[in-house]
């Protein structure tokens, strides 16, 4: 399991990297995070719902990786989010109405 250091994380920056697989939904459990930047790196899957678990998130950076499937509803529910880049990835159906 993730340590209490963990859940006080509030920058997670690991853009520009070769990270590969999915974005873990335990991410969702990092209350505390105000900026996540995943950008350019081979993240595949979906974007998991959890991240509309982070109330305090701010930014949110998921450009430039193979991310397929649609936008989650959740993250209309982040009222502090000022920046979301999800571009050049595979995503489809409707933006949300609540962003």
């Amino acid at each position: 399991p993730p340590s209490m250091v963990m859940y006080s994380l509030q920058h997670l920056l690991l853009y520009d990297n070769l990270l590969s697989g999915t974005i873990p939904p335990l991410l969702g459990g990092v209350t505390q995070l105000t900026h996540l930047d995943l950008d350019d790196n081979m993240l595949v899957r979906t974007i998991p719902s959890e991240i509309g678990l982070l109330t305090k998130l701010e930014s949110l950076f998921l450009s430039r990786n193979s991310l397929t499937g649609s936008i989650p509803s959740e993250l209309g529910v982040l009222s502090l989010m000022e920046t979301a880049d999800l571009g050049y990835n595979h995503l489809d159906g409707q933006i949300p109405t609540t962003l």
